[in-house]
C-alpha cells in the first residue's frame, strides 16, 4: 500500500479547536503526512476536491443533529477514511443523556475508530445502549497537550499581555449556548417562569425542555452573580468569557453600567486561565483546564440537579452555593487540592508519556491500511453532487437569512478570517515551546483554509 494519506482536520469553533488541531497537524507532517486544517464549513464544501484521506470528525452524534451521519457517510463515499472523537465527551450529565444528545447509531456505523479522553469516556460510547462494533482508543485529546508542560509555554506571550492588561483578575467563564445562542434567539420557556430560588431542580418528562429550563435558571443567577462580583470588588478587573456558541453581546448588555467588568472572547482560554488569580464557573470544561494548570476554579452552584448538572468539573472545583459563600471564598487565596487532581485520573488518559497527538497518529499508523475502503465510481459521483448540493445551500442560505449558522457574520465569529502570518505564528510557537517541527510548513489553501507539510528536501 501507499504511504500516509492527508489528515483533515475540521474546526468548528477557532477559542476551542483550533491550536490544539494545529498541534496535531504539525505532529503529523513531521512524520511525512500533510495535514489540512480549517473551518469545518469551508472543508465540507470543497472536500470532493481534495485527494482521499483520513478526516478526523468531531463527533458522532445523532442523525437528526444537523445531519452529521449524512455529511460522514458523504466522506466516506468519496474515499476518505473516516475516524472520531468527541470535542464534549470529557464533560457530561451521564450516561443516558450522553446517548441522546451526543451519539446515534447510524453516525457511528460510519466511523472506522473512535479516540476518546480517557477511562470514563472509553465506558460511556462502550456502555451506549444500542450495540456498535467501533473500536475506542484510548488515546486522549489534542486540547489537553497544550497544558502539559511540555507544551504550555506556547501561550507565555499571551499570559503576559494578559497581566500587563488585567493585572490580577476575576475569570469568569460561562456555559449558555443552549439559552443564548450564538445565532438564533435567546431561549424563552413556555412553561410557568423558571423559579431559581429552589435548593434543587430534578424536573422530569421532556428532558430536553427540562435542560433548557434549568440551563436558563442558571444563566439568570449567573448575571446576577456577575454583577454583584464587580459591586464587591470594585477595584479588580472581572472578565466574563462566554462560551464559543454564546451571543456575547447578551453579556455585554446586562454588564454595561460596570466599568470593572470585561466581555473578552479572543483567543484561547487557557493563557486568560493561567492569568487569572481565580475562575469561576458552572459545569464548565474550563475547570479541567485550569485544574490541569494549578489555577484554582470556584463552581458557582445556586441551584443544583442531580440529573443535569455536568458532574466533573464541579467536583474538582471549591463549590459555592450562595453569593456570601462565594465573596468570601474570593477574599482568601483559594489553591487546587490533591483530590481534585486524583479526580482526574478517571478522566483523562495517564500512565503515558507521549503525547496525546503522538498517540493518535500512531493508532493511524497501525490501522490505516486495514481501514481504507474501496468506493464505487457511482458512489463517488454520488457523493461529489452531494458536497455540491450542500455547498449551494450552504452559501444561499447564509446569503438569504440574516443571523443563519451560514451567515458570514457567524460563520466569521467562529472561525475569522485569519491572516498565514497568524498560523505560522501559532506554528512557531509551538516549534519555539516544544523544540519540535523544525522542518514543518503551513501554506494558505483556501481563505480559511490551512495545509502543514513537510518541508522539501534539499534536492525538491
Amino acid at each position: 500500500m501507499s504511504g500516509p494519506r492527508p489528515l483533515y482536520l475540521p474546526v468548528e469553533s477557532h477559542v476551542r479547536e483550533l491550536d490544539g488541531k494545529i498541534l496535531l497537524a504539525a505532529a503529523a507532517a513531521e512524520r511525512g503526512r500533510t495535514a489540512v486544517v480549517g473551518f469545518q464549513t469551508d472543508l465540507r464544501q470543497c472536500i470532493a476536491s481534495l485527494p482521499p484521506g483520513v478526516f478526523i470528525a468531531k463527533s458522532f452524534i445523532p442523525p437528526h443533529r444537523f445531519l452529521q451521519a449524512n455529511f460522514l457517510a458523504m466522506y466516506r463515499n468519496l474515499g476518505h477514511t473516516v475516524v472520531a472523537w468527541d470535542e464534549e465527551g470529557l464533560v457530561h450529565a451521564g450516561p443516558e443523556i450522553y446517548a441522546k444528545r451526543r451519539a446515534g447509531l447510524s453516525t457511528l456505523k460510519q466511523l472506522k475508530a473512535i479516540f476518546s479522553w480517557g477511562p470514563d469516556h472509553t465506558s460511556l460510547i462502550k456502555g451506549l445502549p444500542y450495540p456498535h462494533a467501533v473500536p475506542v482508543y484510548e488515546t486522549g485529546n489534542p486540547r489537553i497537550d497544550l497544558l502539559d508542560k511540555r507544551v504550555r509555554s506556547y501561550f507565555a506571550d499571551e499570559v503576559e499581555n494578559i497581566r500587563q492588561e488585567f493585572g490580577a483578575f476575576i475569570l469568569v467563564n460561562s456555559n449558555f449556548g443552549r439559552v443564548n445562542p450564538i445565532m438564533g434567539h435567546n431561549y424563552k420557556t413556555n412553561a410557568a417562569p423558571v423559579s431559581a430560588a429552589k435548593p434543587t431542580v430534578d424536573q422530569t418528562g421532556n428532558d430536553w425542555d427540562d435542560i433548557l429550563q434549568y440551563r436558563l435558571a442558571l444563566f439568570h443567577e449567573f448575571q446576577r452573580m456577575v454583577v454583584a462580583l464587580a459591586e464587591r470588588f470594585p477595584c479588580e478587573k472581572i472578565v466574563l468569557r462566554p462560551h464559543p456558541a454564546e451571543r456575547p453581546e447578551t453579556w455585554r448588555d446586562a454588564t454595561k453600567d460596570y466599568a470593572n467588568i470585561q466581555v473578552r472572547s479572543d483567543g484561547s482560554v487557557v493563557p486568560w486561565l493561567q492569568a487569572a488569580r481565580v475562575m469561576i464557573h458552572n459545569g464548565c470544561t474550563t475547570a479541567i483546564e485550569a485544574c490541569l494548570l494549578d489555577r484554582p476554579a470556584v463552581a458557582y452552584r445556586p441551584i443544583r440537579s442531580e440529573k443535569l448538572d455536568w458532574h466533573l468539573p464541579n467536583s474538582i472545583s471549591h463549590q459555592a452555593d450562595d453569593l456570601p459563600t462565594l465573596m468570601n471564598m474570593l477574599s482568601t487565596p483559594l489553591g487546587v487540592l490533591p483530590a481534585h487532581k486524583m479526580t482526574l485520573d478517571t478522566f483523562l488518559r495517564s500512565g503515558q508519556k507521549a503525547l496525546a497527538v503522538d498517540e493518535i497518529l500512531d493508532t493511524l499508523e497501525r490501522n490505516e491500511n486495514m481501514w481504507r475502503q474501496e468506493f464505487s465510481l457511482l458512489q463517488r459521483a454520488g457523493a461529489g453532487l452531494h458536497a455540491a448540493l450542500r455547498s449551494w445551500e450552504v452559501k444561499l442560505t447564509g446569503r438569504l437569512i440574516p443571523g443563519h449558522l451560514h451567515s458570514s457574520q457567524t460563520q466569521d465569529l467562529q472561525f475569522p478570517l485569519f491572516q498565514i502570518e497568524n498560523i505560522s505564528n501559532r506554528l512557531s510557537g509551538l516549534q519555539k515551546a516544544t523544540g519540535r517541527f523544525g522542518k514543518v510548513t503551513v501554506s494558505a489553501i483556501g481563505p480559511k483554509l490551512f495545509q502543514f507539510a513537510p518541508s522539501p528536501g534539499p534536492n525538491a
